[in-house]
């Protein structure tokens, strides 16, 4: 009996950022530039400082979560939650900027996840909470929202298993700094006109507000 595929919500951050990019960091994996390592390492340091105090203010940090859903199994480590009277509380750090309203969907996919394992064991609602670099975004989760997040996990799935090449959402400064650049417009010269690719709904769902 073939195993159920694990999705994170890392995974579907990536993706809603960029579907192709997702599908190379997956299947590819080209070693990550030192400026994109530096800006990582960075970002880890300033998650480690909130995490801890965090955990001194007795919220769950980093604590690994998971859940069934059908085939899938959604598995991942929010920065850190907790339970009030059954409302789950999931809250995500980002040292870059936030939109001028809303929550990137990226961003949002990720945080959703995170809740969703939490509705499946046993809170009876759920919000997400994005600390951006100088803002604070609320946002709590709706039937709306999951939908969208089980069409993102679909998708995931089909790169993931299928190897199915997706949407690539290019823009200047975003593919500028893509290691990926060169190959993904090599891969599109050689493909059909007109091609309806997974992940094309991404390019016009960049933000989810309440």
């Amino acid at each position: 009996m073939k195993a159920k595929t694990v999705v994170r919500p890392s995974e579907l951050r990536v993706y809603a950022y960029c579907p192709r990019l997702y599908f190379f960091e997956k299947h590819i994996a080209l070693e990550r530039r030192l400026r994109e390592r530096l800006r990582l390492a960075l970002g880890r340091l300033v998650h480690v400082v909130i995490e801890f105090i965090a955990k001194i203010r007795g919220y769950n940090v980093e604590e690994p979560i998971e859940a069934e859903l059908g085939k899938i199994f959604l598995r991942g480590r929010p920065d850190y939650y907790k339970i009030v009277n059954g409302r789950a509380i999931v809250f995500e750090i980002k040292t870059s900027r936030g939109p001028s309203r809303g929550i990137w969907l990226g961003d949002a996919l990720q945080a959703i996840a995170y809740a969703t394992i939490l509705l499946r064991r046993g809170a009876r609602e759920a919000v997400i909470v994005l600390d951006y670099k100088g803002s604070r975004r609320i946002l709590k989760v709706s039937g709306d929202h999951v939908v969208t997040l089980f069409k993102a996990i679909d998708e995931v799935r089909l790169v993931k298993e299928w190897g199915i090449i997706p949407f690539p959402d290019r823009g200047l400064s975003k593919c500028l700094r893509c290691r990926y650049v060169d190959l993904c417009y090599a891969i599109d010269r050689g493909a059909p006109e007109g091609l309806e690719e997974p992940g094309s709904w991404v390019r016009g769902s960049k933000v989810i507000t309440g």
